[in-house]
């Protein structure tokens, strides 16, 4: 077997600076943008940054079609009304409003009026059709984040929950990637705490992931170089952004919890969020996103504070955190000199009991138990992670059911 010797970097356009926001009219406009989508959901809609985009686009002359029907954790039927919201006005583009969901909401909108279908379609069996997604472009999508944690702006993934409660899964290709991200940091200052530190553990992992997963020149070349994957693994590149990022989200998360209007430790906060963004596309994640999507599946009771509560549900910035240290302690022992970068970056000896300290910081939940999750779940939550191939064969080291199950018995509770 002939194995990879290169690497590949694909992102958007990114634009980041405070008054971000206030330039999407002319960035629409240069894109030859007349009629968009502008896809948020209600919590969003009657604040700063949507109106923000709303009244540029407007005074651009764009004409607006506003879609505010985005689910808190993206979901197949969403993405498929969305879709169908664009064909029905003959829509020339999309501008996302919002943290992954609305991003990635607008990314399988966007598939859909291109392409046609529903999502599922585009899904391999026995979980949908298998179409491809196609080479040529979609229409042009300006992602417009609220968030820091999930760089939707920066990938070629769309992530959401099937319907009829039948898990999480995700559809990757480089179609997908938005046209154009632009980072304000001053969107930042709309979320509530619980939700700034969900997207921290959620940016925290991207980057640690990315920086541990398979070494890119562990893999088979591609048979075509011009068709290399998305995610391609841990190369040297990335762990510059990684690196940097992690370092960056240890030392804003505490100030950014104890001021909500401290715009500095938020700048670098979303700062972080580019960096970890940008690499994360190309390396990949592996086992704590693994275990967070059948974790976020079972946990249908907790609800998470300062999220909507009208329904109960886990926001995946916790799923993951929820996952991480347990994951990180169990691979740290075996691959240290693969963590230690992680540990100076981190200033610890130990990644999992760093990551266990600002969970405490952040009054994140204590562990599976705390949300509801005890040891008879812990069978369906292997068969779960498992069955999350792409990133299981990313980690860098391939896990058996009983290392997942072991995992998830360190994950009960991590403090007292």
């Amino acid at each position: 077997m002939t194995h990879e010797h290169a690497f590949s970097l694909h992102v958007p356009d990114l634009v980041f600076g405070r008054g971000a926001l206030a330039e999407v009219g002319e960035h629409a406009r240069a894109l030859g943008l007349t009629r968009v989508l502008l896809v948020t959901d209600r919590t969003l809609r009657p604040l700063a940054p949507v109106t923000r985009v709303e009244t540029a686009l407007r005074d651009a002359g764009i004409e607006v079609i506003l879609h505010d029907f985005v689910a808190i954790e993206p979901t197949e039927s969403a993405i498929d009304r969305a879709g169908a919201a664009g064909q029905i006005h003959g829509i020339d583009g999309f501008i996302s409003v919002g943290g992954g969901s609305s991003i990635d909401t607008a990314k399988g909108a966007n598939l859909l009026v291109s392409r046609g279908g529903r999502i599922a379609d585009f899904l391999p069996p026995p979980l949908g059709a298998g179409r491809t997604l196609g080479g040529g472009p979609l229409l042009p999508h300006i992602a417009c984040p609220t968030t820091f944690g999930t760089a939707a702006e920066t990938t070629g993934i769309v992530a959401f929950a099937l319907d009829h409660g039948r898990g999480k899964t995700t559809l990757t290709g480089a179609p997908l990637r938005p046209s154009l991200g632009l980072l304000d940091p001053t969107a930042l200052l709309t979320l509530p705490p619980m939700v700034l530190a969900a997207n921290a553990f959620d940016l925290l992992s991207h980057a640690i992931e990315s920086e541990t997963a398979r070494p890119f020149e562990s893999r088979p070349a591609p048979a075509d170089p011009a068709r290399r994957p998305v995610t391609q693994g841990a190369n040297p590149f990335a762990s510059l952004g990684c690196r940097e990022a992690i370092r960056l989200v240890a030392g804003a998360l505490g100030p950014a919890l104890d001021d909500p209007t401290d715009i500095e430790s938020r700048e670098q906060l979303m700062r972080a969020g580019l960096l970890a963004g940008t690499v994360f596309g190309m390396s990949g994640n592996h086992l704590p996103h693994a275990l967070s999507y059948p974790i976020s599946t079972l946990a249908h009771r907790w609800t998470a504070p300062d999220y909507p509560d009208d329904h109960p549900f886990l926001p995946h910035g916790l799923s993951v955190a929820l996952a991480a240290p347990a994951v990180f302690r169990h691979l740290e022992r075996r691959l240290p000199d693969r963590f230690a970068p992680v540990a100076r970056a981190l200033a610890t000896d130990s990644v999992a009991d760093a990551l266990i300290a600002l969970m405490r910081r952040a009054g994140l939940p204590n562990g599976l138990t705390a949300i509801g999750l005890s040891d008879e779940h812990h069978p369906a939550l292997v068969e779960g992670a498992l069955a999350q191939r792409r990133l299981i064969d990313n980690a860098p080291l391939t896990p058996t059911a009983a290392d997942l199950a072991a995992i998830l018995a360190d994950a009960r509770r991590y403090w007292s």
